[in-house]
């Protein structure tokens, strides 16, 4: 089994797929901005440095271009082999991690994302997705059930179930 260090960067499939989808939702819409520079340009009689549409649609343009440029150097650092097959032995990128807290008596779910997702914080059932460069992913990567993971906040939590 691979083991996550500095040299490999982890993006789950489903999250290519969906900066893939952004890229090109972003593509369309620089291209479709075309008509609007024009219309911008020819709206008013002032030159187009001093033209307020036009500076908006350039502004538009240039945040469109670097998500569009961030989310292409993302997929490009990808790791090109496969993610390691998540078990239920030990926690890896893409295992769903149950943890109690046992003084709160209390449970929480995660799912262990890669390095990158474009789900950070949403769920999948009633696990949260979190980042496993997160101080809470990093700190669950490779332990197995029953072990603690302490918290920054000094809360300590166990691994109850891994799947």
């Amino acid at each position: 089994m691979t083991q996550i260090t500095q040299l490999n960067y982890y993006i789950l499939e489903e999250d290519k797929n969906l900066a893939r989808q952004r890229i090109s939702d972003i593509e369309r819409e620089i291209l479709k901005m075309g008509p609007a520079f024009h219309e911008a340009l020819n709206q008013t009689s002032e030159s187009w440095h001093d033209n307020a549409p036009f500076d908006a649609l350039r502004e538009k343009q240039a945040v469109l271009a670097a998500e569009l440029q961030s989310l292409k150097k993302t997929l490009s650092k990808s790791a090109p082999m496969l993610l390691p097959a998540p078990n239920k032995e030990k926690i890896t990128v893409g295992s769903r991690i149950k943890l109690e807290n046992k003084a709160q008596k209390s449970h929480h779910h995660y799912f262990l994302a890669g390095h990158w997702t474009y789900r950070l914080g949403e769920f999948i059932g009633n696990h949260m997705i979190i980042s496993c460069q997160s101080p809470l992913g990093s700190s669950l990567l490779g332990k197995k059930i029953g072990e603690a993971v302490t918290l920054p906040n000094k809360q300590k939590l166990t691994v109850t179930e891994i799947a």
